[in-house]
């Protein structure tokens, strides 16, 4: 048997085109009541691409920024976005922010079109229509002393630098409560941030940390099986109301408050919309996955007719804690 394993057995190699073509990437989002800006950039394969696996958190988020500006970024494209189908305005590359801007101020229930064009890239396109804010009715919080928290490994931190950039030994539960609209599905961002602010011989600064944790079912995504930073696994802070549509929903959250004083947090339940959910999705199974040649090839959701990236709207209810 093993003999006629081993003589039937074949090996087959599958042709691979190296040759790809260049395409366009935008990054957009329309914020309601915020001016729209987005970042169009080419496409590059893995290949083309240098390989950040090997760095920490901090030194993947600094080295791909620098490989961003300096390698991917078009600066120069025609790029006109159009409101509900009568309103034309031309973006405008801003160097200091390596991203297109214009004047228009995105308002919920706007339908936006947005078309890029630039040398030696097809044509790029997409549509979407900007969220409705979701109101955050009821909202109360509590802290209290952890003493698990007091005496975590980041002590060195404290004695090298004099704060601790990583939290108090305080841990602020918030709870709060919206009403879901039941017409449509929708689609649900939590951010809580806390912050705290110190001096430095450069001026004021801030320690900011958007990390909370949770027990809600709502932020339970059985995919992302490692955690991500300092998020825990299993946990996603983008869900939509599948299991409280067109009803009042409470959540409680645990935010580790801030070392520096003054000290406060930020809580903001964002609507956004459904091609952002999926976008967002995507990232965050993504970012957990490596560069294993045995690891399930993950494919970053796109709504870019002709290219790639991401043209979505958010819009949000915010309150902050002092």
């Amino acid at each position: 048997m093993i003999a006629l394993l081993v003589l039937t057995g074949c090996e087959e190699t599958i042709p691979f085109d190296t040759k790809t073509n260049r395409e366009l990437t935008v990054y957009a989002l329309a914020v309601d009541g915020q001016q729209f800006q987005a970042y169009i950039a080419q496409s590059r394969t893995i290949a083309d691409g240098p390989n950040f696996y090997y760095l920490d958190y901090s030194d993947f988020s600094r080295q791909a920024s620098t490989y961003f500006a300096d390698s991917l970024v078009i600066r120069k494209a025609d790029a006109t976005l159009t409101v509900n189908g009568t309103e034309s305005y031309k973006l405008t590359y801003v160097p200091d922010s390596l991203c297109y801007k214009c004047d228009y101020i995105a308002h919920s229930g706007d339908h936006l079109a947005l078309d890029v064009d630039a040398s030696g890239f097809a044509q790029v396109s997409s549509q979407c229509t900007v969220t409705a804010p979701v109101k955050i009715d009821d909202m109360s919080y509590y802290t209290y002393y952890d003493e698990a928290a007091s005496a975590e490994q980041h002590d060195w931190v404290r004695q090298a630098y004099g704060y601790d950039i990583y939290g108090a030994d305080s841990v602020t539960t918030i709870t709060l409560s919206f009403h879901d609209p039941a017409e449509t599905r929708n689609f649900y961002r939590l951010r809580v941030r806390s912050v705290g602010e110190y001096s430095s011989i450069t001026g004021k600064r801030h320690s900011v940390c958007d990390v909370y944790t949770s027990s809600d079912p709502v932020f339970n995504d059985r995919q992302l099986t490692k955690g991500y930073g300092s998020w825990q696994a299993y946990f996603s802070d983008v869900f939509d109301d599948a299991i409280f549509n067109g009803k009042t929903y409470t959540i409680t959250v645990n935010s580790r408050k801030r070392a520096e004083e003054p000290a406060y947090t930020i809580v903001e339940l964002q609507s956004i919309s459904p091609d952002l959910y999926y976008f967002l999705k995507s990232m965050q199974l993504y970012r957990i996955s490596t560069d294993d040649i045995y690891t399930t090839p993950i494919a970053i959701f796109s709504n870019i007719d002709n290219g790639w990236g991401i043209l979505g709207t958010l819009s949000y209810s915010r309150h902050v804690i002092y």
